[in-house]
């Protein structure tokens, strides 16, 4: 790799990697973190969230990101070190990090630009909130449950070998579980079973671990198993392992055509939970989604389980304490709120108790009179009467601009409908933080420090938030602006090929092209440009895109000849070859 830098650019002194660690990771971060406080101050609606963890050394670290409908922004790594992680902690951690966070926006800090704050369901968190809450500046913040989290907790009710509220689903899934790790635990038998694969499919097809913790794990693992049904079945009728005791249960459960049965059965009744688990931790998921889709769940799971042989675990637990424990916790007032603001849902009937959370939430929000509150307008939008009735803003085809043309006629519950909207319903953004925290500090980079670890995140997670934005187009108006930058490029590719030919062009070679090197282009000839990698002495070099166009075969003897609009067009026709 030396070599081939060398050859590319004798002049480029390689970092070392001291200085890569050290100076070079600190300017990449603390540019990256001026475009990204330019991102927020561009956005309205700040949504926090926030989550804690331990990583490979056992150090308890918190994590903070700023999320919007559309965008997840990594704040904050923090190791807590020997910090008791209690409410007043955690919530201390929490002011002092927003109110840095906004002084670095504004001058002035300004706590309304913070709209929600979203965690776990956690008793600590719970408590959390409560805390926050009772502070001046976040009590007009929505405090909000992380629904992923909600969800996991239904599918930890269902299959958990320790904890689960439905005892046949939990048999149904212990002894798929015991199938997968016994092959995860034995390399050569997984390997017969995927040579019956290989026979069957001509492909492998693997079987996914569980881990509960891990949303979307459970349901993927059986989907797996279930794939393999035909490989393993074959699998047991040569298999060695039927000589030993566990393998013999393996052996008897693989054979048993009820497990295979009730398997199929609780696939499909889980379904539904997993397609919600997957729209829930979606980057847009918003909070005006967020009861819908757990009252069509709670509908598709009773549909489905009364039509399985285990209806009747299934029943009792959606029927009983069990789902409505989860989804009291769960569900907040505000999400109430949310639900009913909605435009498509009206006309429609409000059930008492939601009536009740709804004029609890809304009925504080006066006007400075006190003549007007959020709650008559909020009966004014339900029954479309008053400046509701026939207005233009029916038409919007989505909440957020319905709200956004009612703001003059609902000027105390527009503004508070726009900031539901763009709530956000998870706290994901941690989640996926703390797994790239894991692929970053490792077993082999253990010595890491949270603080490294913390701009290492930081520079992977956003820059990869603005590659997610559409590149410029390129086109001829774009190139005649950079003309001066692009022929210098096209000079130092040519003295790179230069560099890198393994002899100097003499006029033999030039009158027999097929024998000697691929000649560079040159401007003004009309020839296609091949860009080639451009070494710059920054963090990350980036390489030029590759093209196999074909080149002229004889090259021109004015390699630095002035500009011209002959060398723009070839070097546009490259790029757009390339792209």
């Amino acid at each position: 790799m030396r070599d081939l830098i060398y050859a590319l650019s004798p002049t480029y002194q390689i970092p070392s990697r001291h200085r890569i660690a050290d100076d070079l990771l600190d300017e990449a971060y603390h540019g990256l973190q001026q475009e990204v406080l330019k991102e927020l101050r561009r956005t309205q609606f700040l949504n926090v969230t926030v989550d804690e963890t331990t990583n490979i050394r056992s150090q308890r670290v918190i994590v903070m990101t700023i999320t919007t409908p559309t965008k997840s922004w990594f704040i904050h790594l923090n190791d807590m070190e020997d910090k008791t992680l209690d409410a007043p902690a955690i919530s201390s951690w929490i002011l002092n990090r927003l109110q840095g966070i906004l002084l670095q926006l504004d001058k002035v800090v300004d706590w309304k630009r913070i709209n929600s704050i979203s965690t776990d369901t956690c008793h600590v968190m719970k408590s959390v909130w409560e805390k926050l809450e009772a502070t001046p500046e976040l009590r007009h913040c929505f405090m909000i449950p992380c629904d992923s989290h909600g969800l996991q907790l239904i599918m930890k009710d269902i299959v958990d070998p320790k904890s689960s509220k439905v005892p046949r689903a939990k048999e149904v899934f212990r002894s798929a579980l015991e199938i997968v790790v016994f092959f995860h635990h034995s390399p050569l038998e997984y390997a017969r079973m995927q040579a019956k694969q290989i026979q069957k499919w001509g492909h492998r097809k693997a079987l996914i671990a569980s881990v509960i913790t891990r949303w979307g794990t459970q349901y993927n693992m059986l989907s797996s198993l279930h794939d393999c049904q035909e490989a393993i079945c074959e699998w047991t009728l040569a298999t060695p392992a039927a000589s030993t005791t566990r393998g013999r249960e393996i052996v008897r459960t693989a054979n048993s055509h009820s497990f295979w049965w009730q398997l199929k059965e609780l696939i499909k009744i889980l379904k539904p939970l997993h397609i919600a688990q997957k729209e829930s931790e979606a980057r847009n998921s918003s909070i005006m989604e967020v009861t819908q889709r757990w009252l069509y769940l709670h509908e598709s799971l009773r549909t489905l389980a009364s039509q399985a042989s285990l209806k009747d675990d299934f029943l009792s637990y959606l029927d009983g304490i069990g789902w409505q424990s989860r989804i009291t916790r769960q569900l907040e007032p505000v999400h109430w709120v949310a639900y009913h603001l909605d435009p498509a849902r009206v006309p429609g009937k409000v059930d008492e108790s939601s009536r009740y959370h709804i004029e609890g939430v809304l009925r504080p929000l006066q006007n400075e009179d006190k003549s007007s509150s959020a709650w008559h307008e909020f009966l004014s939008f339900r029954q479309k009467t008053g400046a509701f009735y026939n207005a233009s803003c029916w038409k919007a085809n989505c909440p957020s601009l319905f709200w956004l043309e009612a703001a003059d006629f609902a000027p105390i519950l527009a503004p508070f409908a726009r900031r539901l909207c763009n709530t956000v319903a998870n706290s994901a953004a941690a989640e996926r933080a703390f797994s790239q925290m894991n692929l970053q500090h490792t077993k082999v980079r253990n010595r890491l420090e949270p603080h490294r670890v913390e701009k290492l995140l930081f520079i992977q997670i956003n820059k990869r938030q603005f590659r997610t934005e559409q590149p410029p187009k390129i086109t001829q108006e774009f190139l005649l602006e950079e003309e001066d930058d692009e022929i210098e490029r096209v000079l130092q590719r040519k003295q790179v090929q230069d560099h890198l030919s393994e002899g100097s062009v003499t006029s033999d070679t030039s009158s027999n092209p097929a024998s000697s090197p691929t000649p560079n282009p040159t401007p003004g000839v009309g020839s296609n440009l091949v860009p080639t990698l451009d070494i710059n002495p920054g963090l990350n070099p980036e390489p030029e895109p590759e093209s196999n166009l074909e080149q002229d075969p004889e090259p021109t003897s004015a390699p630095n000849s002035a500009p011209t609009s002959a060398l723009v067009s070839a070097l546009n026709s490259a790029l757009n070859s390339a792209s």
